[in-house]
């Protein structure tokens, strides 16, 4: 579907260098950021039906077994997905609880959708990811609010 590969690109160009600029590795769409104990995911579902996508935030403490597994059962090679965390919710802006970028329908569309999402990623990922440090493991053992 072009308007995918359109989007993909973009995204490539400007979401996965800030990503990779935050300490982030990719694995396909999934992006993972491992920090002493505690594991950020950051996911991009897309809907090719819907021609949308958005993006997921999970945190994750190695401490604890994947969330909705059995403990001393691991994710798939170790690799956590948005759904094997803890503490996750979709990108969004102050008011929203969930947010879904076009992938465009020309190229225009595209790329002010795919700025759109580093945008809000840009001003929103991080007060979710800061509100679980410093991480229970610490001696802090508390959570900012």
């Amino acid at each position: 579907m072009y308007d995918l590969e359109r989007f993909s690109r973009l995204l490539a160009r400007d979401f996965v260098p800030l990503l990779r600029a935050q300490g982030f590795e990719a694995s396909g769409s999934v992006f993972r950021r491992v920090t002493g104990d505690r594991i950020d995911v950051v996911c991009i579902q897309g809907s090719r039906r819907r021609r949308q996508c958005r993006v997921i935030l999970g945190v994750h403490y190695t401490s604890l077994p994947p969330a909705g597994r059995p403990a001393g059962i691991l994710a798939l090679n170790g690799r956590f997905r948005h759904h094997d965390c803890a503490f996750r919710e979709c990108l969004h802006e102050q008011g929203e609880t969930d947010r879904w970028w076009s992938y465009g329908t020309d190229d225009a569309t595209a790329a002010a959708s795919a700025a759109s999402l580093a945008e809000t990623f840009a001003r929103c990922a991080e007060p979710f990811f800061s509100q679980f440090e410093p991480s229970p493991e610490s001696p802090a053992k508390t959570l900012r609010k």
